[in-house]
């Protein structure tokens, strides 16, 4: 995470600050960023009483032995100080990613439970890690858990945490793409869903065309905080994950998604009768309807206007997208700028008893038209994973050369 001044680097709970000329280890609690305790998914976004830009990052930690759940939202300041910390209890629950609107932070309650068989059978004789205990419990639906920002501000009888259950869809969801309050008093609720729970992402790291291959679905989610309801929508049906917006539309109404795509399908292939996917190479941007962006009506009836794909190539597997706003670029124009994210090259089959050629690309691709612009092959190998970000700030290597114009 790049902000206020701080580069921090984090996984889950303990953030350590980085050296911006060799990113070497500055430690935990060296700045503001790294003194919380949070995760690596955080959010941006512009406060509505013009109070300036926040960033909210979040920690939901889980006590099985009491089924109870703490999540901690910190809010920091355009310059890295933490403003204040919004503590949440609730029953024990599995939650990844969260939600920032102007009005909420919303978390998605997956309907797990703790198999005993597995801990009794398997963990306490070392065959079996405890996280691995975590099941699917279909006996009841996903959550979403509503905390207002700020109570004070809300309408009498609104400022307390509301739980709503998903009325009309049963999944899971890890990694959220936006949200945004409406005018009439409700909130849109864009995810990427699984029909399954699968903690270490089976369906996409480990598919076999069988029993797993990439399921995951584009949903919005409209909810009504009073009325305590929530309608579902299939906004695309290829499986797609790690999403991301430009962060300057962040808890507001949008229209452009760039999200990690699967490649091919085999119609009916599955053992169900459902569609077996390809793997997750590519990246694909999505763009509503912009008459579906406003009136919450609208938001339910809104449909997919276009997509664009880019596949880098044969076994090559773009990795997480990220959004950069395009330097002297219009402000006000949602698309205009690049996205950049790494690519895995796997490579050629190789012969027998040889090692397998690896390699990795930096991708830039217009924003607008999902044309790649410049892809530099990196001198290292990078392993293939997830959550990243960018900096304008020049931070590590040699000193940059200044070219001159047509060089």
């Amino acid at each position: 995470i790049d902000w206020g001044g701080s580069l921090v680097a984090v996984d889950y709970k303990k953030p350590y600050a980085l050296s911006r000329t060799d990113l070497s280890t500055l430690g935990h609690g060296n700045c503001d960023l790294s003194s919380a305790m949070h995760t690596s998914h955080y959010r941006i976004i512009d406060e509505g009483d013009g109070s300036g830009r926040r960033l909210v990052a979040f920690l939901n930690e889980v006590n099985w032995r009491t089924r109870t759940t703490t999540a901690v939202f910190y809010v920091f300041d355009e310059q890295g100080n933490e403003l204040r910390r919004d503590k949440y209890d609730f029953n024990a629950a599995y939650v990844h990613d969260f939600i920032l609107t102007e009005n909420y932070y919303v978390l998605f309650d997956c309907p797990i439970k703790i198999d005993l068989p597995t801990v009794f059978g398997q963990y306490i004789f070392e065959t079996a890690c405890l996280s691995q205990s975590i099941a699917e419990d279909t006996t009841r639906k996903p959550l979403f858990r509503l905390m207002p920002r700020y109570p004070e501000r809300m309408p009498e009888g609104q400022r307390d945490v509301v739980t709503i259950e998903s009325n009309d869809k049963f999944c899971y969801a890890y990694h959220h793409v936006n949200g945004f309050d409406t005018e009439d008093g409700r909130l849109v609720f864009d995810t990427c869903s699984w029909d399954r729970f699968t903690l270490y992402f089976q369906d996409i790291v480990a598919p076999d065309g069988v029993k797993t291959f990439p399921r995951m679905r584009l949903s919005r989610f409209v909810i009504d905080p009073v009325a305590g309801t929530s309608e579902h929508v299939e906004l695309d049906d290829t499986p797609c994950e790690l999403p991301i917006v430009n962060w300057d539309w962040n808890g507001k109404p949008y229209r452009h998604m760039y999200l990690s795509t699967s490649v091919g399908r085999e119609p009916g292939a599955a053992p169900d009768g459902t569609d077996v996917h390809g793997p997750m190479q590519a990246l694909t941007k999505v763009s509503m309807k912009e008459e579906g962006c406003g009136e919450v009506d609208m938001c339910m009836l809104s449909s997919v206007e276009s997509k664009k794909e880019w596949v880098p190539g044969t076994n090559k597997f773009a990795m997480e997208p990220f959004f950069v706003a395009r330097e002297g670029g219009d402000p006000t124009d949602e698309d205009d700028g690049y996205i950049v994210c790494l690519v895995h090259d796997a490579g050629e089959t190789p012969a027998p008893g040889a090692e397998r050629d690896v390699s990795t690309e930096c991708a830039i691709l217009d924003a607008k038209s999902m044309e790649c612009v410049c892809r530099l092959e990196l001198p290292v190998f990078v392993p293939f994973g997830v959550h990243g970000t960018f900096t304008r700030d020049y931070c590590l290597g040699p000193e940059p050369q200044h070219m001159s114009a047509g060089n």
